[in-house]
């Protein structure tokens, strides 16, 4: 436990998607009962939101027909190969590895349903619906629903105000992360900087984010 620990915005959704080959069977997360799954490392993030993912689509990890914890990189080679049918990871979108696996070997990303959509929402406030839209990965037809966690900008209470009001500053305005490149960064908006926090803000932060809102 840190209880010193303190949110000081929300970045970016970071989706969980559930991949599999473009050409498998698998229709839907139900469907990977019984079969080889790549969960992520264990202590990972990706290891406990597709633990919450296939339990709330009424999936156990016993029900699986074999589990690997090698990560996205590891999965996918083994996807590749044919020897695992799905790989779950939580990474900003569009992944570059995710990329080129759609475009060299073909995936493809499977929805949540509603119904494991609002049982996540009921038991994981830290995971939040979004939807990857069509395009995003080459060869998706469709847009694909799912839920994020949220990369969050943390430090601790005792940092000074002037401090996170200067980090914030750059973080929320003054950095062109398109000119930079990141894909990721250019969804940092001070607009969701509240979105999915699951620690308190630092006041600073709080007045920061606060100010110039719209009122509700």
């Amino acid at each position: 436990p840190l209880p010193d620990l303190r949110a000081l915005g929300s970045l970016f959704p970071e989706p969980v998607q559930i991949v599999v080959a473009a050409g498998s069977p698998i229709a839907d997360i139900a469907a990977l009962k019984g079969k080889r799954v790549d969960i992520g490392q264990p202590g990972s993030g990706t290891r406990v939101n597709a633990e919450a993912v296939l339990s709330a689509s009424g999936v156990a990890l016993g029900d699986l027909g074999a589990i690997t914890e090698e990560g996205l990189a590891a999965g996918l080679r083994r996807l590749g190969a044919g020897e695992v049918d799905a790989v779950i990871t939580t990474i900003a979108a569009p992944a570059h590895s995710l990329q080129l696996a759609a475009a060299n070997q073909g995936i493809r990303l499977l929805s949540i349903g509603e119904e494991a959509k609002a049982t996540l929402a009921a038991g994981h406030p830290n995971l939040v619906p979004v939807t990857l839209p069509a395009n995003t990965y080459p060869g998706q037809a469709d847009d694909v629903r799912t839920v994020a966690a949220t990369a969050l900008l943390v430090g601790t209470a005792g940092i000074p105000d002037s401090t996170v009001e200067a980090v914030l500053g750059q973080t929320y305005g003054g950095i062109d992360f398109v000119a930079a490149g990141s894909t990721a960064g250019a969804l940092i908006s001070k607009a969701t900087g509240r979105t999915g926090l699951t620690l308190p803000l630092h006041p600073a932060a709080e007045r920061f984010l606060l100010r110039d809102a719209p009122s509700q």
